[in-house]
Order: C-alpha cells, then sequence, then structure tokens
C-alpha cells in the first residue's frame, strides 16, 4: 500500500502529487507543507487566523496530524482565500501501478536488411530471454543496481539475479557509450 499526498498551488495553477510509504507520514508531511504556509502568508494580528493556527498547532503538538489537516482544509481562513490550498491523503494500491504490457522484443529480421548485420545489444543478459523473446520480469519489488550495487525497495528486477539498471546508471551509460 502507498498513501498519496494531493495539492495544488493557486498561483500557478499546478496539481501535484507525492507518494509515502505509510498514512502516517503522509498526513505528518501535509501537515509540515501546512504550517509553513501559516508561517509565511498567515498574519497573527487577525483574531481568526491566530486561533486556528493555534488549534492547528495544537494538533500537531498532539501529534494528530490527519486532525489538523481537516482543520486546515476545511477553515474559513483558507476556503474563503481567493488563494486557498487544500491537501488530500489517500490510500492507493500499489498492486496496480506496475501493471503495464511487457513491450514484444523484435527480432532482428523484422529490420531492413541493410541493418542485418549490425549487433543489438540489450541491456540484459541473454540468458533472461526465452524462447518466447520474453524478458525476465519480477514479480515482487525490491532490486539492486548491477552498475552501482545501490538497492531500491520499489524497483524491479529485470535480471534473474535480482538486479536492475537504476536511472542513474541508464543515463550515465547513455552518455558515455
Amino acid at each position: 500500500m502507498a498513501w498519496v499526498i494531493e495539492w495544488s498551488y493557486p498561483c500557478d495553477n499546478e496539481h501535484n502529487i507525492s507518494l509515502w510509504d505509510s498514512k502516517d507520514a503522509a498526513y505528518m508531511q501535509a501537515a509540515s507543507e501546512i504550517q509553513e504556509c501559516i508561517e509565511s502568508s498567515w498574519d497573527m494580528s487577525f483574531d481568526s487566523q491566530c486561533d486556528t493556527a493555534k488549534e492547528i498547532n495544537d494538533y500537531i503538538i498532539a501529534g494528530n496530524y490527519k486532525a489538523a489537516v481537516d482543520m486546515w482544509n476545511s477553515c474559513d481562513e483558507n476556503c474563503e482565500d481567493e488563494y486557498s490550498q487544500f491537501w488530500y491523503v489517500s490510500e492507493l494500491d500499489a498492486g496496480n501501478i506496475f501493471d503495464a504490457t511487457l513491450p514484444k522484443i523484435l527480432p532482428p529480421s523484422h529490420f531492413p536488411s541493410s541493418h542485418e548485420d549490425e549487433e543489438y545489444e540489450l541491456d540484459h543478459d541473454s540468458s533472461n530471454i526465452d524462447s518466447n523473446n520474453s524478458i525476465f520480469v519480477a514479480s515482487n519489488p525490491g532490486a539492486t543496481c548491477r552498475k552501482c550495487s545501490d538497492y531500491n525497495a520499489y524497483a524491479y528486477a529485470d535480471n534473474k539475479d535480482g538486479t536492475y539498471l537504476c536511472r542513474s546508471c541508464a543515463i550515465f551509460k547513455s552518455i558515455f557509450t
């Protein structure tokens, strides 16, 4: 399971999301961002803003980040502002994120005859390709980069040995080859 924070900034009309590994972490981050908004844009000389900010702060002190976010999203000081901002935390079934179709590997015979003699280099070990031209696909997340050896709990291995090529190494590989 993953938890999503969704928010928007009215000044640039952008909709943003961030992913978190727990509900508590997502609400904590949303509350942190709300506190930054309060600190930078609310005027504490206005009683209503000061009272609402104190109530949100009290929820945060108590560790009740969800109540702080709910208070922010429903308070008049935010809702009636022309630049109102809202934070929403929702659950996301991580199993639905990785339901992409594996691309078919085209055989060399598919390409024009002028390219038949060129060598096609796969980023996968040829032992991971079966007789149907299918590449090994991991069923569980968690893989180590075969170049830099960094472990990523969210990456899926593309080799039987549990490795993959991380984005950084793939970029450097394309630059230096």
